[in-house]
């Protein structure tokens, strides 16, 4: 079986473009991240999905979290469909950078190879998921033979649709939540 998990324990944010828009660029760059630079992925979902990884059952993450949790687990094939607070990404050419490889000595920061603005890699309310994350995702979705729902609302759109796409192309579902969704009937 070649498994796609999609993981979403996030709940929405208070940020918007229009917020983004409003103020200096560094606010959706390092307060976010310093919060989130505390949290611990313990004996977690991410490290199960890394061990996961590392045996051949699971192929790809598809994740709406903005934390890096998964990647600290030790996942190394994640599509993180709000991007990451801890990586930065050109608005223009929409390459993704480590936080220390973006000077903030200009504000707004100027993207290493192109001439784009820079700003944290969280999508905000308001802006479009990145193409090339949602074209991984759909990808993803239609390789599938079985899809894991771990921790999902299942309401935050285009990502809950995903699952009816693998399972459109005969994947198995198997949700794990604590409590029952719009997708717990569809599942296997």
């Amino acid at each position: 079986f070649s498994y796609c998990v999609f993981h979403d324990t996030a709940t929405p944010e208070i940020s918007t473009l229009a917020l983004h828009d409003a103020g200096p660029i560094g606010f959706t760059i390092a307060p976010s991240a310093e919060i989130i630079g505390g949290a611990a992925p313990g004996v977690s979902s991410g490290e199960a999905l890394a061990e996961m990884e590392r045996d051949g059952l699971v192929q790809h993450v598809v994740t709406q979290n903005v934390d890096n949790l998964h990647q600290v687990a030790g996942s190394h094939n994640v599509a993180e469909i709000h991007g990451n607070r801890f990586k930065h990404r050109c608005i223009n050419c929409v390459a993704r950078f480590e936080r220390d490889e973006v000077s903030l000595d200009k504000i707004p920061p100027r993207c290493p190879r192109c001439p784009g603005l820079v700003k944290g890699d969280g999508v905000m309310f308001g802006e479009p998921i990145p193409a090339d994350v949602m074209e991984t995702c759909q990808q993803q979705a239609m390789l599938a033979d079985c899809m894991l729902l771990i921790g999902t609302s299942a309401m935050v759109y285009p990502a809950a649709g995903l699952p009816a796409v693998a399972q459109r192309r005969g994947a198995h579902l198997i949700e794990v939540n604590p409590m029952e969704t719009a997708l717990t009937h569809t599942c296997d």
